[in-house]
Order: structure tokens, then sequence, then C-alpha cells
């Protein structure tokens, strides 16, 4: 009786229905467990304010499976401009041209060129860079927006980019640390692309090649740095305009080595007497670079000023430099991102669009065996 009792119980409906549930959805864990793996997808957890990122590789080891770079490439390749197509409009609306002849760059560097980010002070507070908790956009730092926009210009062109963290100079003021970071740099990538943190590529689809090409750049040039607003306040000692070192291009080049090299030694009053008065006023190694270097070192290969507005400045029509912190870069950063989606979504609807698009408008009322 009482194991007849047992059976019945064992056998009710509703543990009958428990019992089946459980084993489908043990069923389903592993054969969901089985399908993610053979196809290399992961589930997404939600990410935590406080959570710190952690990087999954793949299966083999090699690359990062959330490495944005390759999406960033992806998205943005139907629109990179061409490096020699001979006409370009810029964000500002304006037609800029390349100049006559053969151009001098028509392949694509890649990680031969290096795009440069440096600084000596460093916070880990939220919305800064190296804080390793998710990024708000409402706590973002200037500067991290700033460097962002750099890393992301370097990932749709396939340059490399570097953030440097710079030893903290007791002799100088900060902004030369990024003198020596250049030049060693240099050694290694063929073209160095430094930008101050409040700079930053106006256009994220045009290619530096691009530039070099427009601004002719030569493959034997060491140096390019652009003109600031010329002004009293801007002017050398000698009334000639100061070039603005937080946006500086460098070819390696033994010449381009020996004048980073006099630029860094250049304080120590052993070349250029009164050059130790630039150690901590301002414009420190900017007004060193204007005072002396550029005089000595004046062949046509050596220095190249490129124009401002179009390089420097808070309207620059390629290069933007808000040294008055008036712009917000994670504002531009947000506007260069929105375009591109904009203008990628509408490509796409037009490349499908037998798919999205029905015209019915040849037709008259009633509809009948249409087909949607």
């Amino acid at each position: 009786m009482l194991a007849a009792k047992l059976c019945t119980s064992a056998m009710s409906p509703m543990r009958l229905m428990i019992g089946l549930s459980v084993i489908l959805f043990i069923f389903g864990i592993s054969f969901f467990g089985t399908i993610m793996r053979q196809y290399r997808y992961e589930t997404l957890t939600p990410l935590q304010v406080n959570r710190p990122y952690n990087r999954t590789q793949d299966a083999a080891g090699g690359a990062y499976l959330d490495d944005p770079t390759e999406l960033l490439w992806r998205l943005w390749r139907p629109m990179v401009h061409g490096i020699t197509e001979k006409t370009y409009r810029a964000a500002d609306g304006k037609d800029y041209h390349l100049p006559d002849g053969d151009q001098i760059w028509t392949e694509p560097l890649g990680k031969k060129v290096l795009i440069l980010d440096t600084d000596s002070r460093f916070a880990h507070e939220a919305g800064n860079l190296l804080n390793q908790t998710r990024l708000l956009r409402s706590e973002v730092e200037k500067k991290t927006a700033g460097r962002l926009t750099h890393m992301v210009y370097a990932g749709i062109h396939g340059y490399d980019y570097r953030f440097v963290r710079v030893p903290d100079f007791k002799d100088r003021h900060g902004t030369w640390t990024k003198v020596p970071v250049i030049r060693e740099a240099a050694r290694e990538y063929d073209v160095v692309v430094f930008l101050d943190a409040d700079a930053g590529f106006v256009n994220m689809n045009l290619p530096l090649e691009w530039l070099l090409n427009y601004w002719k750049m030569t493959k034997d040039t060491s140096l390019a740095l652009a003109k600031d607003p010329d002004s009293e306040h801007n002017q050398d000692s000698k009334g000639l305009v100061l070039l603005n070192t937080g946006f500086i291009i460098a070819q390696k080049n033994d010449r381009t080595q020996e004048i980073l090299q006099e630029l860094e030694d250049c304080p120590n009053d052993e070349r250029w007497e009164g050059c130790s008065k630039w150690k901590f006023d301002w414009a420190h190694e900017q007004r060193a670079f204007g005072e002396y270097i550029r005089y000595d070192y004046n062949k046509t290969t050596d220095i190249l000023a490129l124009k401002y507005p179009e390089a420097n400045g808070p309207v620059g029509s390629f290069v933007r430099h808000d040294w008055f912190k008036k712009r917000d870069p994670l504002e531009d950063m947000q506007n260069s991102f929105m375009d591109m989606l904009v203008t990628r979504t509408h490509m796409h609807f037009h490349e499908q669009l037998k798919h999205y698009y029905t015209d019915l408008g040849h037709m008259q009322h009633p509809l009948s065996d249409v087909e949607i």
C-alpha cells in the first residue's frame, strides 16, 4: 500500500512536469554552450560601473574577440578617402585640392605610422583613460575624449597608437617631456604624429597620407608643425610667428634625431645662450623651438610650416587644437561617430534597396496580389 502511494505520488502530473522541465533546462544549457563554443561566440555579461574590463582571447590564444579596432576599420572603410584623390570636401563644407603633378604618398603606410599621446600627469578616477571601470559618457574627462579619438583615428586607417606616461622632469616644465618621446618613437616608426590631448583630426575618414600630399611633405622632410595665429602674442623675439608644438609630424631620419636632440638640450645653454629661460617660462619647448631651432635648422627639408588654421586652432580645417578649452572633445567624437553611422546606414539601405524598398506608386486602388 505504501509503495503504491509513493509510486502514485512520484508519477503525479505536477512532479512529472517539474522533472521534465529540469531535464530540458539542463539539455538546453548544454546544447547552447556547445553551439557557442563551436561558433566562438561569447555570452555578454552586463558591465557594472565598478567592474574592471576583462579581455578574452580566442581559442587559439590569438587576437582579442572584443577588439574594437577591426570593427572601427570595417565601419569606416567604405568612407575612407582615397590617398591620391584630387579633391576632398571637409567638414567645413570647403573643397580642398591636392597639388598638381604626381603625388608623393601613394600607398597606405599602415603600422609604419604612430599616433602618439604623452602625459606625465596621471589620474585613475572615473572618467580618466586609465580607470578600468566602465567609462560613462557623463563622466568622460576632456583629455580622455581627445585620446580616445586619436586611438579611433589610428584604428580607422590601420596606424599604430601609443599612450606613453613620461617622467616628470624636475628641471623643466612638463610639456618638454614630449620631445624625447617623439625622438625615440621616430627611431622605430617611419612617421610619428604627436598630438596634444586637446588636438585632433577633424575629418576621421581622411588618411594622413592624403594630408601629407596636400601639405607637400616630402619623404625627406624631418618635421612638420603648424603655425600659430599671427599676433604679437604668438611671435618670437624677431617678430616671426611661432610654430605650435601641440601637433608635430616627425619622420625617421638622422636629421630628425639631431633636431629633436638639440631641442631637448637647448635649455642647457651650451649651444644657445639664454635658452634656459624657456625651461619654465611660457611657451616652454615651443618658444625654444621658435627662438633657436628653426633658425639653425633651415634647410628646405628640415621643417615644414603648416598653414593656420588648416592644422591648428579651435576651427582648424584638418587638425583642430582647442587651446581655449571651450570645445568639448567628447561632443566632437560623438558627432563624428553619429555622422558615420548615419552615412553607413544610408549606404546600406541603397546597397539593399531591392530588399528594403517597394515602389507601388504606379498602381491604383484597390491593391491586390501585391508582394511587399
